[in-house]
């Protein structure tokens, strides 16, 4: 059950960003598309909750929800701007290196260091990510240079999720996966509502009509529903095996990128995928 329900996170949260994607080219910005992701998830959450206790809150509790928070309020447009800008098949397999930054951000964190499943694995990811910025007839150098904007964007989201996974670990410790989420996304959706009424309130108005509304709810409902599923399935085995697996949504998002916005499939980026799944595997699974 929990493999199914890892594979289910996975082609939804694949989904959600061939989604946003296509929002992108219907003149969504990058900022009213990360408040729906937020917004939009809470009801979902609140839904969760209800078949569950409200928590006794520890007293890490407020800084992980406040820290997480601010970290999201800058990664989330990071992260639509690189799916708005960039090719899914190449965005979605830097996006989902935020555990091969753990190795860096963990030691310092949490004190965690690595083993050595994460010393094998980084040398194969670190070959997936130069392989996904090699292009035909460039200089080998050149993709050491990371001159590809959505390529940035998508690494720098990763790092920044590396650091927010710890805190969102040490939130929901001090309270429940549930309520954690429906605070650190209420303050997220705040946070970005007031930067979105300072600087562009007029993209608000996407907001006013019945199909906005329903276009961007998409969003946040399906992170919600990814984001509970994979609670769920690690409640069911080891935690590692369902992240392990949820990355496997770079696949699917690849194929979305072929089927529906003409992206590059050939066999240099499938190598690459191959060659980041591998080391992401090793590093999850023999931490």
């Amino acid at each position: 059950m929990w493999i199914l329900m890892g594979l289910s996170a996975a082609l939804l949260h694949a989904t959600e960003g061939a989604w946003c994607k296509h929002l992108s080219r219907r003149g969504f910005s990058s900022g009213i598309m990360s408040l729906a992701l937020f917004l939009f998830a809470v009801p979902v959450y609140f839904a969760a909750l209800l078949s569950s206790e409200v928590p006794v809150l520890g007293p890490a509790f407020w800084p992980a929800a406040l820290g997480s928070a601010a970290i999201n309020l800058v990664s989330i447009f990071l992260y639509m701007k690189a799916i708005s800008v960039g090719e899914l098949g190449a965005v979605f397999p830097l996006i989902a290196l935020s555990p091969a930054f753990m190795l860096l951000t963990n030691p310092i964190l949490l004190g965690d260091h690595a083993g050595l499943g994460g010393l094998t694995g980084l040398p194969l990811v670190c070959l997936g990510v130069y392989l996904l910025g090699l292009k035909p007839g460039m200089p080998w150098t050149e993709p050491l240079k990371f001159t590809d904007k959505s390529h940035r964007y998508a690494l720098s989201c990763a790092l920044m999720w590396s650091v927010a996974a710890n805190l969102d670990k040490l939130g929901t410790v001090h309270s429940s996966p549930a309520f954690f989420l429906i605070v650190r996304d209420s303050i997220t959706a705040s946070g970005i509502l007031a930067l979105i009424f300072l600087r562009r309130p007029g993209e608000l108005s996407r907001l006013g009509t019945l199909s906005g509304i329903a276009s961007l709810a998409l969003i946040g409902q399906l992170s919600a529903v990814a984001g509970i599923i994979q609670i769920k399935a690690q409640l069911l085995t080891h935690a590692a095996y369902p992240l392990a697996i949820k990355r496997l949504g770079l696949v699917a998002a690849g194929i979305y990128g072929k089927i529906f916005f003409g992206e590059e499939l050939g066999f240099k980026r499938v190598a690459a995928w191959l060659a980041i799944l591998g080391g992401l595997g090793l590093m999850i699974l023999k931490p």
